[in-house]
């Protein structure tokens, strides 16, 4: 059971669900004919998840990673089924939009800087930071225990106790990459990954911070990352003044301006736009209706969403201040994907 099902006084936006028994309202509503179709949901695993929390983080993770698993057999042969409707690929897309908007920021902003890094990275510590990323790169590999002696004394040297661990404020030498709230960060970890292996000397130089109020999303985006350099975690309301850092190159949100009112997603486009440096990049998006996964998602699972149109987003984007938005449709044709910039 998830921590925040355990925590009854953490209350996150997607978490739409209000009554303590799906089957019970459905009787007391005479909707009879929607308790086979219940019972036959919760042998899926991406529907059961939905019922019992909404549009969790693991909700949304699942249909990401796209991979069908379910119970008794019909379970995965239904989730199967449920990864295929329109509202399940419209939403993944806006994982590749991510990944894809992400990297597109990173290379733009690292050629924009040129030969000169913008705040002048010594060279010694340039070299500092390469002799890190190998030894780490050497430790992940399985290399003896002198890698690891190594990567521990260039730990130390640095002051940074954990391989893990991005400290946003003082790495003015570096591109920073926000995602708020996270959830499970796979988007930003397969950036990672290709920079690493595509750009080594870009990779260096960018850091990753995530951003959630749910302890076990956040612990769950520690596992997956691993030893993977660059990267720090915090336990914070998106929605609360002074959670996202200053200063920042890239700021992703995804899936969470639908479960928020048009005035306090403006709120918080208004405090994204602040956190960004001038050029910096606001990467997120909307999603319009389908028609059957929303009559499943509000009858079965009490998942209540707020959809948008690309003008709405517009407006709303431009209202925070951003001059400049670029906007796609997916190939489905329900989500509006954006990038704004912050134009001095």
């Amino acid at each position: 059971m998830s921590q925040s099902m355990l925590d009854p006084t953490l209350q996150l936006p997607n978490r739409t669900r209000r009554s303590e028994s799906i089957p019970r309202r459905l009787v007391a509503e005479g909707k009879y004919h929607l308790l086979p179709v219940y019972a036959l949901l919760t042998t899926s695993d991406l529907a059961r998840e939905g019922i019992r929390n909404s549009g969790s983080f693991r909700f949304a993770d699942h249909i990401y990673r796209n991979e069908p698993s379910g119970r008794y057999g019909v379970g995965r042969v239904l989730d199967s089924v449920l990864l295929k409707l329109r509202g399940a690929r419209s939403m993944r897309s806006r994982f590749f939009h991510s990944r894809r908007e992400v990297l597109r920021a990173i290379r733009e902003i690292g050629l924009a800087d040129g030969m000169n890094l913008r705040f002048g990275l010594a060279t010694a510590a340039h070299e500092g930071m390469a002799r890190l990323r190998q030894a780490s790169t050497e430790l992940k590999q399985g290399a003896d225990s002198l890698a690891a002696a190594t990567l521990g004394a260039l730990l130390a040297e640095s002051g940074d106790s954990h391989p893990g661990i991005w400290d946003a404020e003082n790495s003015v030498d570096q591109i920073t990459v926000v995602s708020v709230p996270c959830g499970i960060a796979r988007d930003l970890l397969e950036v990672a990954e290709t920079l690493e292996l595509s750009e080594p000397e870009l990779w260096e130089r960018v850091g990753f911070v995530g951003i959630d109020l749910d302890p076990e999303a956040l612990e769950l985006s520690r596992d997956l990352v691993g030893g993977q350099l660059g990267f720090e975690f915090r336990c914070s309301d998106a929605l609360e003044p002074g959670s996202i850092p200053a200063c920042v190159d890239v700021i992703v949100s995804l899936g969470f301006g639908e479960f928020l009112a048009d005035d306090v997603l403006l709120g918080f486009y208004r405090r994204c736009h602040a956190s960004l440096n001038d050029g910096g990049r606001f990467i997120t998006s909307a999603m319009s209706r389908d028609r059957l996964s929303d009559y499943l998602a509000r009858e079965l699972a009490e998942l209540h969403t707020h959809y948008r149109s690309r003008e709405q987003l517009i407006d709303l984007l431009e209202s925070a201040g951003f001059a400049r938005v670029r906007t796609t449709q997916d190939r489905v044709g329900l989500q509006t994907l954006a990038v704004a910039e912050r134009i001095a």
